[in-house]
């Protein structure tokens, strides 16, 4: 008997249309998701979390393993160390 895999990313950086750095690399990550490029031995669950709904391009084509939660905070400061760790 074998479990699924959930697996979550904070994309919250990657979720915008300027990227540099981090936020280029976790663009590609979701991307390769998008294209079923990202190759794992089974099928695991992906929960891609958010402060803002995804932008257009991230959004196209989720496969039906991905869940997106968009947690909303106030604060410009803190989400990570708070409002993510409440998920």
């Amino acid at each position: 008997m074998s479990k699924q895999i959930t697996i979550g990313i904070d994309i919250s950086r990657g979720n915008t249309t300027t990227r540099t750095g981090v936020e280029e690399y976790v663009f590609q990550i979701v991307a390769s998701i998008n294209n079923k490029q990202l190759t794992i031995n089974s099928t695991p669950k992906f929960i891609l979390y958010t402060r803002e709904p995804l932008i257009e391009e991230l959004a196209n084509n989720l496969p039906d393993n991905v869940c997106v939660k968009v947690l909303t905070w106030p604060p410009k400061r803190f989400w990570t160390q708070v409002r993510l760790r409440q998920s």
